[in-house]
């Protein structure tokens, strides 16, 4: 299931890679903030995937996979979003796999696509921006956030492990929202 996601999301996050070094930095704030709060109000408002009747597990549809994963990597190209922001609602409440499943499948796909991202937008960044432009202040930032972010997802991990699905869907519903709106006010004002 994660090579068929990996697979679907390479074609797009390509392509939306280089069409990101060409959008405005407002439309890609405007973008980044719709698609979190509509991802935000169906986490929050959908279903949760708990509460469907328990049946044995059944193989995912290989057109939903296709779908999540192009859109996971056409908004990871162009926003940085994609990996467990959106592959968790969209494959426990869209595809119907376990939480469990897609916890894995997220930290596969988060990595593979993150190093393609990255590949393609420091070329096309250092082909219009020149090389002279990644300097060693945004290194510095790049692993002071790498860094407190692993250190807060292990720290968190435990406590994350036995929260019910429910709790968590909501939790991430309420964050997405908000992280959406804060962004909108932010780049309107």
């Amino acid at each position: 299931m994660a090579r068929l996601l990996i697979l679907s999301a390479l074609p797009f996050i390509l392509v939306a890679s280089l069409a990101a070094t060409q959008l405005a930095d407002q439309a890609l704030r405007l973008g980044f903030s719709g698609t979190i709060v509509l991802i935000g109000l169906w986490t929050l408002f959908g279903k949760n995937p708990s509460s469907k009747s328990v049946t044995p597990p059944v193989k995912p549809s290989t057109y939903k996979l296709v779908t999540v994963g192009a859109i996971s990597g056409i908004s990871s190209a162009l926003f940085g979003l994609g990996g467990a922001t959106l592959l968790m609602p969209l494959l426990t409440m869209w595809v119907g796999l376990p939480i469990a499943i897609c916890v894995d499948i997220s930290i596969l796909f988060v990595s593979a696509t993150s190093i393609v991202s990255l590949t393609t937008l420091i070329s096309a960044w250092v082909g219009i921006h020149g090389a002279d432009s990644i300097d060693s202040t945004m290194l510095i930032l790049i692993l002071i956030l790498g860094v407190s972010a692993a250190l807060t997802q292990t720290l968190a991990a435990g406590k994350l492990v036995r929260m019910k699905d429910g709790l968590r869907q909501r939790l991430l519903g309420c964050y997405l929202v908000s992280l959406g709106i804060w962004v909108i006010a932010r780049s309107l004002s």
